[in-house]
């Protein structure tokens, strides 16, 4: 053998060495058919990436559907490569097997269990066209609507497309994912007539504490199936992700419903102090106590907003709210629920009221829910 043949098998091997050592600085590709007869055909590249999230799980054994010996990730991936159902690899290097999986990782890892000290995961970076229209410049997908992500993944944005699309099919608690948020959450939907109802506060039970600091209500508390607030950073993720009317309903002793409607209700970002906002109010059986809060900061009582230099709202009604001025608000809705036996109010501040309409009658249960316009 000549010194010119010994020398492109020496550097053929010297690359293919430096790429094992280095597998993710190495791209796969196809021989192609450099026939002088028939010119190659386009090749789709396959990109992989190694799966940074659901740290501590993989690909579960019930989405893979092959294993084959590989020496590396690099053999794995070469594997995966030219298979159109191929979607992802594990590697384990204890046992020097490849598990080519037809999924990626979820979002939420739900397709996941626990891996292996000695395994790693990759995932081709392609999917986006199954989904989606393109490959962004930064390798990111951009994703046909209903789809996010990378790769593109259905997601639910609200109770009522969860409703829609048959993935909710009762009243209960539901992982959603609005357009402008960066990971899921958890609300209460219920399905009222050919209404959904996206709740983001129960107050009912006289032993749930609503005086929380501005921590817990910006980030939300209690159940979503039970007494809670949402949280004003859910709330307005959801309201700038899509247009809403708020319903307010409150029920006294006798059970009787009194509701208000607010259209196109939206609370801004944190750094504008999560400021309330709607359209116009609809007349109902509760009474507009909304409207002259309308542009308020929300206040708590270690987070006084309420432009009042002499009164501090939040600690005086006991609750978190949207209060503004000496006055305050004509309506206290986290506050707290006194139940009395008359079903009258005792007329002190740190008492759940709504004096539009009820006015001295006491509420006994009052919910704020989402409705999609």
């Amino acid at each position: 053998m000549s010194t010119r043949t010994i020398l492109p098998i020496t550097a053929a091997l010297f690359f293919n060495l430096a790429c094992l050592l280095r597998v993710t600085q190495c791209e796969i590709t196809e021989p192609t058919n450099m026939s002088t007869t028939t010119p190659p055909e386009p090749m789709v590249k396959k990109r992989f990436l190694k799966v940074a999230r659901c740290p501590g799980q993989v690909l579960a054994a019930a989405h893979r559907y092959r294993t084959l010996g590989g020496r590396s990730v690099l053999d794995c991936v070469a594997q995966c490569r030219p298979d159109s159902g191929c979607l992802s690899v594990v590697f384990d290097s204890s046992s020097h097997h490849c598990h080519l999986g037809a999924a990626t990782v979820t979002l939420d890892c739900r397709n996941t269990e626990p891996a292996g000290s000695v395994v790693k995961q990759y995932e081709a970076a392609i999917p986006c066209p199954t989904y989606g229209e393109a490959l962004g410049p930064d390798g990111t997908c951009v994703c046909a609507e209903g789809f996010r992500g990378t790769p593109c993944e259905p997601y639910i944005g609200d109770c009522s497309e969860g409703f829609e699309r048959g993935n909710f099919t009762q009243s209960g608690v539901y992982d959603v994912y609005p357009l402008a948020a960066d990971q899921s959450f958890q609300v209460y939907c219920k399905q009222q007539g050919n209404t959904v109802r996206m709740y983001i506060m129960q107050h009912t039970n006289d032993r749930k504490d609503f005086n929380k600091n501005y921590f817990k209500y910006t980030d939300g508390f209690g159940n979503p199936g039970a007494d809670h607030w949402l949280g004003l950073e859910k709330i307005h993720l959801l309201t700038t992700s899509r247009a809403y009317e708020l319903q307010v309903l409150i029920k006294p002793q006798n059970n009787t419903s009194y509701s208000q409607k607010y259209k196109h209700f939206q609370v801004s970002n944190a750094d504008s102090g999560y400021r309330l906002s709607f359209d116009s109010s609809v007349t109902g059986t509760l009474g507009d106590c909304f409207t002259p809060l309308k542009g308020a900061i929300f206040s708590t009582y270690d987070n006084d907003q309420d432009e009042s230099v002499s009164v501090n709202c939040a600690d005086k009604h006991q609750g978190g709210f949207w209060f503004r001025g000496d006055t305050c608000s004509t309506c206290n809705p986290t506050g707290p629920l006194t139940l009395p036996a008359d079903g009258l109010r005792s007329g002190v501040d740190n008492e759940a009221f709504w004096t539009e309409n009820l006015g001295n009658v006491a509420p006994f249960k009052i919910y704020m829910f989402l409705v999609p316009l």
